[in-house]
């Protein structure tokens, strides 16, 4: 029996459906992330000090934050309505997943692809926030989808699929530095084709062509950039990347005193990869997932922490490609019943982790709101405030709690000084203590003792995260003894 024309299409409206309810709803409720808030602080600079800010400051290309300051000085919205603007994005995955999952490996497989991208609790989670992520996940796959229509088109439409294709390749690298790693994985496809994928140099080209005004700062940043983890202090957990990348938000009791929930993650990640590469050795699949590797031995031989589940989102959706060319493999054998088996399974997990992420608080980023709720109980016009995170300021800045109040922010070690001696400058104010990331800028939490050492502590208020990287602690420190 035939299948309708229609059937493939149907699939990807489907999963474009649920993709957009996962990814729109009740978009603006939370407070903003902290990344987020920087994404709006650096945006709204002029860009006369917004180029030296980042170069000082930022770990990133300025593409996404001249985007940021071109949305803010057209539309003059409320900070959290920005996420309208990069949410979208993770629609432009699902399709270019779906039509590169149909081209390499058939309708049945370009289905199940789009789905496992539209449930992505990671994928779910960034795009859903005002940051360059979800412009680098959409970039990446897109440039692929266009690459692989490009090599089989004809005429006008050859044409015009590789200069889009060249812009995005010119967008990657400035949009994140990662883009650079698409793109040389891009070339590194292109190479033993270079009759017929030449374009790809091109596009290689201008992406450095691009990025050449910046790399002066790009040397500056160099020294600090991808120092995420280590640098502050924290250990490299590796056994947790397959859940950080693939189920952020599945429920903190399968793993909690416990690695084999973790093992069984990342044996079935790396298994996964390895029968996607299998499966499709002769199409781009292994040149669109070689940037794990590569950022792997990167990560190595500089030091930087270039592995961390955020830098590998623009790798899901070449997962989920693999995942779905596994299950239509599967389910056209006898081992079908292992193929419904491996989606329900993928499916329950992916569904379970972003429900936690959207619907349950604790699964959530920090609740900045609640801060603001607590100190508007118990403060007085006279309080100080400090806060030991080095943006916080960006969020908390504009909260009610924090108007007319003196407000010393921790913003890297080398302030910690500073800010004891802005502590016993104050000897009879109170003083509100608001600690979230200490491990960045005060990794000893030197402000924290020092308080706690000098003066009376009055209770406290600690929101609870799964991951401890969203957690805040307030407490109110009494007048010098």
């Amino acid at each position: 029996m035939t299948k309708p024309k229609w059937l493939p299409y149907a699939f990807l409206i489907l999963a474009l459906a649920i993709g957009a309810l996962a990814r729109f709803w009740r978009l603006t409720d939370n407070s903003l992330f902290i990344d987020e808030a920087y994404s709006v602080f650096a945006g709204s600079l002029p860009l006369s000090k917004l180029f030296d800010f980042l170069a000082h400051n930022d770990a990133h290309p300025p593409l996404f934050y001249l985007y940021a300051h071109a949305a803010i000085a057209t539309l003059h919205w409320q900070p959290w309505s920005y996420r309208f603007l990069t949410a979208p994005f993770g629609l432009i995955t699902i399709v270019a997943t779906w039509g590169i999952a149909r081209r390499v490996f058939g309708d049945t497989a370009a289905a199940f692809a789009a789905l496992f991208v539209a449930i992505s609790p990671d994928l779910i989670d960034w795009d859903r926030m005002f940051r360059m992520y979800s412009m680098l996940i959409a970039l990446s796959t897109l440039s692929w989808w266009l690459l692989l229509l490009a090599q089989d088109a004809r005429g006008k439409a050859l044409a015009w699929l590789w200069a889009a294709y060249c812009v995005c390749a010119a967008l990657l690298p400035s949009v994140q530095y990662l883009g650079g790693v698409v793109v040389l994985s891009q070339v590194l496809y292109a190479l033993p084709r270079a009759r017929q994928a030449w374009p790809v140099f091109a596009g290689a080209g201008l992406a450095l062509l691009a990025l050449a005004p910046w790399l002066g700062a790009l040397r500056t940043q160099y020294a600090f950039g991808g120092h995420v983890i280590s640098g502050a202090g924290r250990s490299f957990y590796w056994l947790g990347q397959a859940r950080g990348t693939l189920f952020q938000g599945v429920p903190v009791a399968w793993f909690a005193g416990t690695t084999a929930t973790d093992w069984a993650m990342t044996v079935f990640a790396l298994g996964c990869l390895v029968a996607g590469c299998w499966i499709g050795r002769k199409s781009i699949v292994p040149y669109w997932l070689s940037p794990i590797a590569i950022q792997a031995a990167a990560a190595f031989a500089l030091s930087k922490d270039l592995v961390i589940p955020r830098y590998l989102l623009a790798m899901i959706p070449a997962f989920d490609v693999c995942l779905g060319a596994i299950v239509a493999l599967l389910l056209g054998t006898r081992w079908r019943i292992a193929g419904i088996a491996l989606v329900s399974a993928f499916a329950t997990l992916s569904i379970i982790a972003a429900l936690d992420n959207l619907l349950d608080p604790f699964y959530q980023r920090t609740d900045w709101y609640a801060v603001d709720i607590v100190l508007l109980r118990s403060e007085k016009p006279s309080d100080a405030i400090m806060i030991d995170q080095g943006f916080a300021v960006t969020v908390l800045g504009g909260l009610n709690a924090f108007q007319g109040h003196d407000v010393m922010p921790v913003i890297d070690q080398a302030s910690v000084v500073e800010a004891i001696r802005w502590i016993d400058a104050r000897p009879r104010q109170r003083i509100w203590y608001v600690e979230n990331q200490y491990y960045y800028p005060d990794p000893k939490r030197a402000v924290y003792e020092h308080l706690r050492a000098t003066r009376p502590q009055r209770g406290g208020y600690v929101e609870q995260r799964a991951d401890d990287a969203d957690r805040a602690f307030v407490s109110l420190f009494d007048v010098k003894r």
